[in-house]
């Protein structure tokens, strides 16, 4: 249950994601200024947040993608198994949220 509420609330996630990047080419359009509001608010403490969940939105729905394919070729469907399959989904979203902000992070490409 857990992991099908996941999927739907990392589907909204993602909505959010796809309104902030078609936000981010209007203000590439609008100009310097506009594109500068832009950046700054997504590199706010605030921005940094939305982002981080947007990620996080990007690797479960993935994650969870897999899983039903996974599914869709007739594996894993015990109870067990299913279950087993959610929390990997889970936690692999989760540690690779984790390694690509730390990436970012250490890169120097988000201060």
């Amino acid at each position: 249950m857990l992991a099908s509420i996941l999927h739907r609330f990392a589907g909204v996630g993602l909505i959010v994601g796809l309104m902030l990047g078609v936000a981010w080419l209007g203000c590439l359009m609008a100009g310097p200024e506009a594109y500068g509001t832009f950046t700054d608010l997504s590199g706010s403490w605030l921005g940094l947040i939305v982002w981080l969940g947007v990620t996080w939105s990007f690797f479960y729905h993935l994650a969870a993608g897999v899983r039903h394919v996974v599914w869709d070729f007739g594996y894993w469907l015990t109870v067990d198994k299913a279950n087993a399959l959610a929390w990997i989904s889970i936690i692999f979203s989760v540690v690779a949220t984790v390694a690509l902000w730390g990436w970012l992070i250490g890169s120097g490409r988000i201060g």
